[in-house]
């Protein structure tokens, strides 16, 4: 999957986590610019990193 098609499946993640009041949770690898990017645009933040991957964490109160 390219970038432009990750865009919307990520934003629809964050759209029904959010809907629900549930945070929502992506992992990937550090070496996944694109990955974080997509993520970072939709609202995630880094917030650990766990077995070599980085977590992006949003927020149930963030907006999407």
């Amino acid at each position: 999957m390219t970038e432009k098609d990750l865009g919307p499946l990520t934003a629809l993640l964050a759209a029904r986590a959010h809907a629900g009041g549930r945070d929502a949770v992506i992992e990937c690898s550090p070496s996944h610019a694109a990955s974080r990017r997509v993520a970072e645009k939709c609202g995630f933040i880094v917030s650990w990193t766990r077995d070599d991957l980085l977590v992006l964490r949003l927020a149930a109160t963030a907006t999407p």
